[in-house]
């Protein structure tokens, strides 16, 4: 743009180039797209789950670089804060991502500029471990798992891109125990002419 100031005696003044740089509105903040979003695990199993069974997807409308610098997975409703014998962890590693856990809060967080596609393929490996042998106890029969993901570019979005899992949580009927005074056996004598005798104390 040329801009040239006249006077009131019609003097017009040197002509000076502005140059204008147009910075667009990230409107549209990245987008976690999972079509698989509920999944269980059974109580005392030792086991984990794939939170999203491979079906998350990362995309940003608005970022024509399409890179993704931070990403977070979240059990949002654990309750025990920390209490609880459940966790999230990632089966991969990636040389452009670095993974940090905090196990009170039970959060995964995914810090690095990376693709969209390699952001997706590391989020698609998060799974869900519980080792409560009643789940029953535990304050809610499910999780929900909150994925969020932040976008890099020179307009960045302030709000991160989120979706939900939901894990229930199945429980099962256990087995009763016996158990003498927390011994496995207990011994008793039986004596033949005394009558009836007493197999355990109080």
């Amino acid at each position: 743009v040329l801009v040239t100031v006249r006077d009131v005696y019609g003097e017009d003044s040197p002509t000076v180039r502005v140059t204008l740089r147009y910075v667009g509105e990230n409107a549209n903040r990245p987008v976690v797209i999972i079509s698989d979003n509920e999944t269980s695990i059974v109580e005392g199993t030792a086991q984990k789950v794939r939170v999203t069974g491979g079906s998350l997807r990362v995309f940003d409308p608005d970022n024509d670089f399409h890179t993704i610098v931070s990403a977070t997975v979240e059990i949002v409703n654990t309750g025990g804060h920390g209490f609880y014998k459940e966790d999230l962890s990632i089966a991969a590693t990636s040389p452009l991502i670095t993974v940090t856990y905090d196990s009170m809060r039970k959060i995964l967080t995914l810090t690095g500029r990376a693709s969209e596609q390699e952001y997706s393929r590391m989020l698609n490996l998060v799974e869900y471990s519980n080792r409560e042998k009643d789940i029953a106890s535990m304050s809610l029969t499910f999780r929900t798992v909150r994925y969020s993901v932040s976008d890099f570019s020179p307009d960045q979005s302030l709000t991160p891109g989120t979706s939900d899992v939901i894990i229930h949580l199945i429980n099962i009927n256990d087995a009763p125990e016996v158990s003498f005074a927390g011994l496995l056996f207990q011994l008793a004598t039986y004596n033949e002419s005394a009558g009836p005798a007493r197999l355990a104390e109080n």
